[in-house]
């Protein structure tokens, strides 16, 4: 990234917006765009060029400067100067092309393809909070590094064909996400407690998992100001008697919410890029390029000696969750740090011992760089795989193909 001409460009960006706004025009957009108060993040008040320095530098820190100038621009569209700025900012912000790679030569990828998932992000609320949040919801799944998400409804819906339009988006979805604020959509004879109850029961009747939230300091008193019909739904008496419990309204903050949005995604991508095939083996590998090739070469001796591969997962995949008898558990120790790979051969012994009448094969398989110090703790029966010692991977080989008495 050229350091010089993004400095140059971002002291341009604070000298037109100074000149373009004032304090309330940019605490407003700030709010819109963002979800968050100006006060939240700028430390200074009654200066206009020292407000906006500490917000262009809140935004460099936390990776959104593209965002926010993107988002200044559009507020001020009669300010060619400022858009022509942005425009330059963002080619700048923008990260480099990848390498372009004859197809002959890129690696065959162990690690199933994932399709994403699809979230049901339930109709906003009418007031300014509610809307706000569920933005602020929206921004935040748009932006995972684990799962690749893809939001509905796209469209609004029609009125005389409401139902069938959200019956279709619903089928769509693998998790429905609801975000509450301070009042409630128009009540009727049809729907008793609003869009936001018709939406839940839909998705509860098709099976979807829920997640419901509204502010901790939401007291009981505003929320019968709201009206009788969305006190009604809030305090849950309008659930159907099967609900699970964590598919209830919950009172929390929003930051708490949207892990908790995460966390789920997260499991529901591992149970479905599972591969659906007998043998097979789950790797655990950090995200590290010489980890990485490790677990290729591993997954290389397997298919040629074996006739099975590897599921190379990160370390964010959540094994205890989603464990369906593989056969083998390897984790690999290459640049990965001794403690991360003990805690993960901590993880594989408490599955193995919930499965002890047919336990996976553990294993670490350690790579370059070498010389590192032995594990602290490797349990009896942990294998031992040093890239560079192809007896300790037949005595492996011989006991993950002796599982369950059949060859790999």
């Amino acid at each position: 990234m050229p350091a010089p001409e993004r400095l140059r460009l971002t002291r341009q960006l604070l000298e037109l917006t100074v000149s373009a706004f004032d304090e309330k025009e940019l605490a407003e957009g700030f709010y819109f765009a963002f979800g968050k108060r100006l006060a939240e993040v700028v430390t200074v008040k009654d200066n206009l060029r020292m407000i906006v320095l500490d917000l262009l530098v809140w935004a460099d820190k936390d990776g959104s400067l593209g965002e926010l100038a993107q988002a200044l621009a559009e507020l001020k569209p009669n300010r060619h100067d400022l858009a022509e700025v942005v425009a330059q900012l963002q080619h700048v912000l923008a990260p480099p092309p990848a390498p372009i790679v004859p197809a002959d030569r890129l690696p065959a990828d162990p690690r199933p393809a994932s399709a994403g998932l699809t979230v049901f992000l339930a109709t906003a609320t009418p007031d300014e909070r509610g809307q706000a949040d569920r933005k602020a919801v929206a921004d935040a799944l748009r932006h995972l590094k684990q799962v690749t998400v893809r939001l509905l409804p796209e469209i609004v819906y029609e009125s005389d064909t409401y139902d069938t339009q959200l019956d279709a988006d619903l089928d769509q979805c693998q998790l429905f996400v609801q975000v509450l604020g301070e009042s409630g959509s128009e009540a009727s004879a049809l729907r008793p407690h609003g869009i936001e109850g018709l939406q839940f029961a839909r998705a509860h009747a098709k099976g979807l998992p829920c997640l419901r939230w509204r502010p901790r300091d939401l007291t009981g008193d505003a929320i019968i100001k709201a009206g009788p019909a969305y006190f009604h739904y809030l305090s849950g008496a309008a659930d159907p008697p099967d609900i699970d419990p964590q598919e209830r309204i919950q009172p929390g903050y929003l930051a708490d919410f949207q892990r908790q949005i995460e966390q789920s995604l997260v499991k529901l991508a591992a149970r479905r890029n599972k591969r659906s095939v007998d043998r097979k083996i789950a790797v655990l590998v950090r995200t590290q390029e010489t980890d990485e090739a490790l677990s290729r070469d591993l997954d290389q001796r397997l298919r040629q000696r074996a006739q099975t591969f590897c599921q190379i997962v990160d370390e964010f995949y959540p094994l205890d969750e989603v464990y369906e008898d593989e056969r083998g558990l390897v984790v690999i120790h290459g640049q990965s740090s001794a403690d991360w790979v003990e805690q993960r051969v901590a993880e594989f012994c408490d599955i193995a011992l919930e499965h002890e009448t047919n336990p996976p094969v553990c294993a670490v398989f350690v790579g370059p760089p070498d010389g590192k110090p032995p594990l602290r703790k490797r349990p009896a029966g942990f294998h031992l795989i040093r890239h560079d010692d192809p007896q300790a991977f037949d005595k492996f080989l011989a006991a993950f193909q002796g599982r369950n008495g059949g060859p790999g």
